[in-house]
């Protein structure tokens, strides 16, 4: 069998060469390109890449997969397997999808491998031709074991990193209670969170309750994650705010303001368009956390603040509810595309459960918001 016998250590002779040819000098030299995950892999093969060395982690990948994504490559090339641990410390990045590869282009420019801009390959285009961040970043000492190449630099990195964490959670706490302070003043949301202290005029509780979820949150919840969480909910706040001014502006010019967007619509729209942009570029489980926090939004105002709205008529059978019951539909089977979407992107013989979580969440809410299309709404 192909992946039997796999490299459990990382002074094996392949492995100490290929943790050398990741600096980039010798790979600038020999003109050799570090590929991770299948997409990348099966990218290159069909641009006729010559693979040198390919070491796959039969944990992360099944030898049927690798075989089918493997058609159509030199003949010379070796293929290692190795263990897990050894992958994790040669793997540059996570999600590499069990496959790291060394390859020679044609030609010397990353672009030719046509993979989705990412703003650090063009940072790293401008720097060196070719070469991957990881080599410039890192090296190997004696035993293998991967440090970086300016300690120093990178300390600095990881303090600015944090001090901008920082300040941008804090500012969204604030921001945060003051939403849920008016959200609960309408009746969307219970009273706990417009309760006033009276001593320091603030909505102390639900500080508090914000302060112990975002705790729990930080403590149990990868940092890879939450950053990325909190970069598509952003990005998708922009939108509804660029949204909601567009709206307003054609359904209420009238109202008085203290500031006036200029160049409406043509400001909202790019708004909008630049704010999806990034939020493309994002990977594909960082979407379905999204949808599913959508979900649950739409849950508690179906739920609850419907009939507790001070605009509403104590039911949740009024004017608009069909609306927000379709908007859930189609946001429901958008989660089973995604969930698709993600599981191709890492490979369907790697880890299902996320796609499993994608499928259950979208199907019961499928059959509860439909089950409540029926309604008759009353008349304006």
């Amino acid at each position: 069998m192909l992946f039997r016998d796999p490299i459990t250590s990382v002074q094996n002779p392949r492995i100490k060469n290929f943790i050398h040819l990741q600096k980039a000098k010798e790979r600038k030299e020999q003109n050799v390109f570090v590929l991770e995950g299948s997409k990348e892999y099966a990218q290159a093969i069909r641009h006729n890449y010559q693979f040198a060395s390919i070491f796959v982690c039969p944990d992360l990948i099944s030898e049927v997969h690798f075989k089918a994504l493997s058609a159509g490559i030199n003949h010379d090339a070796e293929v290692y397997p190795v263990s897990k641990d050894v992958f994790d410390k040669i793997a540059y990045r996570e999600g590499s999808g069990g496959i790291i590869a060394l390859a020679r282009p044609k030609t010397h420019s990353l672009q030719d491998l046509k993979l989705k801009p990412n703003p650090l390959l063009l940072i790293l285009e401008a720097v060196e031709k070719p070469g991957n961040l990881g080599a410039i970043l890192r090296t190997a000492d004696a035993a293998g074991v991967i440090k970086p190449d300016y300690p120093w630099l990178n300390r600095a990195i990881i303090v600015a990193i944090l001090g901008g964490y920082a300040s941008v959670i804090l500012v969204m706490l604030m921001g945060q209670s003051r939403v849920f302070f008016s959200m609960s003043k309408d009746g969307l949301i219970p009273r706990i969170f417009s309760a006033v202290n009276p001593k320091s005029q603030t909505p102390a509780k639900s500080n508090l309750l914000f302060m112990l979820f975002v705790s729990l949150f930080a403590a149990f919840v990868p940092a890879r994650v939450v950053g990325e969480m909190t970069s598509i909910g952003t990005l998708f706040a922009f939108i509804l705010v660029c949204i909601g001014v567009w709206v307003m502006r054609k359904k209420m010019p009238e109202l008085p303001r203290a500031f006036k967007t200029p160049f409406v619509p043509l400001v909202p729209i790019l708004g909008i368009f630049v704010c999806l942009f990034m939020m493309v570029f994002l990977p594909m489980d960082t979407w379905i956390r999204l949808l599913v926090w959508m979900l649950i939004g739409m849950d508690i105002y179906l739920v609850y603040g419907a009939k507790h709205s001070h605009l509403g008529n104590g039911t949740d059978n009024r004017k608009g509810m069909r609306i927000a019951r379709y908007t859930s539909l189609a946001l429901c089977l958008l989660l089973i595309v995604v969930g698709f979407l993600h599981q191709y992107t890492v490979g369907f013989d790697t880890d299902r459960t996320l796609l499993y979580v994608a499928l259950a969440f979208a199907v019961v809410h499928l059959g509860v918001f439909g089950r409540k299309l029926g309604r008759v709404e009353p008349e304006a």
